[in-house]
């Protein structure tokens, strides 16, 4: 799954994430796919009410270019 590997407690779920950095290294989770040739994170956001981390982002793999939303429950 997308949160394995990923340092979530270290940039995600703190008192003043940085959310340059966060889209960053979730767009380098992203690009470590070897079918992936780009990646594009629109938006990273955590709802502090609801605990879920949303993100919205585009990757191509060969020629095709998808949009992507995921949702984690914290």
């Amino acid at each position: 799954g997308p949160e394995l590997g990923f340092p979530w407690f270290d940039y995600v779920f703190i008192k003043n994430p940085e959310t340059t950095t966060i889209r960053q290294l979730i767009r380098e989770e992203i690009m470590s796919d070897d079918k992936v040739t780009d990646a594009h994170v629109t938006s990273a956001t955590f709802d502090k009410k609801t605990r879920t981390f949303r993100v919205i982002y585009t990757v191509t793999v060969d020629d095709e270019t998808f949009r992507e939303e995921v949702t984690l429950n914290v």
